[in-house]
């Protein structure tokens, strides 16, 4: 939840306490890649925090629809997605008039 709502003091005690439960890891990017939270996106991989290609689509997916283009930039540079993240991706970054996103996950 610290994640989802931008809270960057409290992710980085969690950090500091130990790794992030593999049970809570996914909502974690998810839901601060949704609310535009790159410093927390960055935190978690900073810390070791590792992301599935499944979940790191979503991720991708929810950044681009919210226009959250750093975002979806570090998590590309994190790894891959499946070539369907990336067509719902960009669908959901076109969609919401999020051109550059749209145009770069295009590029590949």
């Amino acid at each position: 939840e610290a994640a989802g709502s931008g809270h960057l003091g409290i992710v980085r005690e969690l950090l500091a306490n130990g790794p992030i439960s593999a049970l809570y890891r996914p909502q974690a990017f998810i839901r601060a890649a949704e609310n535009g939270h790159l410093e927390i996106v960055q935190a978690l991989l900073a810390n070791g925090a590792v992301i599935s290609e499944e979940d790191r689509g979503v991720a991708v997916q929810e950044a681009a629809r919210n226009g959250h283009l750093g975002i979806v930039r570090e998590l590309l540079a994190n790894g891959p997605i499946s070539a369907e993240d990336r067509v719902l991706a960009v669908r959901n970054a076109a969609q919401n008039d999020h051109q550059e996103i749209a145009d770069l996950l295009r590029q590949g």
